[in-house]
């Protein structure tokens, strides 16, 4: 069906077709509007999707964290209620969403409508002596009993004991489940509190996927410590894989620094689509392959803008209604077709056989079967004109 690097294993996973692939990927905690960094890994998730949508039904799930430190302290510095805040800024997210030509998700689950199976979740932790609580009435993951932890990362857990605060817990590296707060908490049997990030999103793949996942999506910085926290609780649990197979995104620099909110280097996804176009920012992010950070800068842009200035021109020429609906597949949407599922979602080469495309069609505007391959491969990576 599709072959693709898995974090986990370090190995290239040759993924076969079933009856259906399901899919989970790390959502915005919506403080702030997201910026083009975040979208990344959306537009990624929406292109392996589209490839693999006519040989399995997809089922497709990304979170939203509307519960979160930086929501609490941006509404209490705003003076409002951190949910009319949260709720704000996911309604701005959705609305980013519907201008990015992609496949929606099925499920959209935001953390406030999921405490009630959060602390089912935690419950079962507890349980199951993997987690514990302490006087403080905070409860902590025991990293001692998950003997797997960090493979992800391929970091040791020696590297973690050193750079570990210790607070009220057993051990340095075991990490918070539930934190006791007084304000702007829910209740709970063991304190007033909120849940933690890293167990938000294992309590709610448990929730949906109690089987687990074929394909868990997220950026690069997610695998320490987010993704390990979400593996330790959930592989503890129901001692097989939250995910078969784990896919991150490369982040995305900004004048060879990481675009982030808290360093000031971003731009808003928003601001950019409106000025740039959509078309701009997904080839932005194919010119370069997806497990790669991309270095935005100035040049880069230019670069993208010229090949989608390149793509506009050529269907100037045409007429295209009349090529859309070919059936038999030619020989460069072949090749273009093969660099995305055999050879690791291989963007940056498709993009290369999209543009000899467009060379051919300069030179042969009647080609029927190469014009019924351009618009398929405009199709695949999600570009509309």
């Amino acid at each position: 069906m599709i072959k693709i690097k898995d974090s986990l294993s370090g190995e290239i996973k040759d993924i076969k077709d079933s009856k259906s692939f399901d899919i989970y990927l790390c959502g915005p905690t919506v403080y702030d509007r997201v910026h083009i960094g975040n979208i990344r890994p959306i537009i990624m998730t929406d292109l392996f999707i589209r490839s693999i949508n006519d040989l399995t039904k997809v089922n497709y799930t990304m979170n939203i964290t509307d519960i979160d430190d930086k929501i609490i302290d941006r509404a209490n510095s705003e003076n409002v209620s951190f949910r009319s805040l949260s709720k704000k800024y996911e309604d701005l997210f959705l609305n980013t969403l519907s201008k990015l030509n992609i496949i929606l998700p099925n499920q959209l689950p935001n953390v406030s409508n999921n405490i009630d199976t959060i602390k089912s979740f935690i419950d079962s932790l507890l349980d199951n002596e993997v987690a514990y609580k302490t006087k403080k009435g905070n409860i902590y993951f025991n990293l001692e009993k998950f003997n797997e932890y960090g493979k992800i990362s391929k970091r040791e857990i020696n590297e973690l004991l050193s750079s570990s605060s210790v607070e009220d817990k057993q051990n340095s590296i075991d990490f918070s489940i539930w934190k006791k707060y007084e304000n702007d908490s829910y209740d709970s049997k063991w304190s007033k509190g909120r849940p933690g990030w890293h167990t938000e999103c294992a309590a709610i793949i448990n929730n949906l996927y109690s089987n687990g996942i074929d394909l868990h999506v997220g950026g690069n910085d997610l695998k320490f410590p987010h993704h390990e926290n979400e593996r330790a609780q959930f592989n503890s649990l129901n001692n097989y894989e939250i995910s078969k197979n784990w896919m991150h995104v490369g982040q995305l620099n900004f004048n060879g620094e990481k675009m982030s909110k808290s360093k000031g280097n971003f731009l808003y996804a928003d601001d950019f689509i409106e000025e740039h176009g959509i078309n701009t920012l997904k080839i932005i992010f194919y010119m370069t392959h997806y497990s790669k950070p991309i270095n935005y800068t100035n040049s880069y842009l230019e670069n993208a803008k010229v090949i989608d200035k390149k793509i506009s021109n050529v269907i100037k020429k045409i007429s295209d209604k009349k090529y859309r609906d070919i059936s038999n597949d030619g020989e460069m949407y072949k090749k273009f077709k093969d660099e995305i599922v055999k050879n690791e979602l291989n963007t940056s080469n498709a993009i290369s056989v999209l543009l000899l495309t467009i060379k051919g069609i300069n030179k042969n505007t009647e080609d029927s079967i190469l014009i019924s391959d351009f618009f398929k491969m405009l199709n695949h990576l999600g570009l509309v004109y």
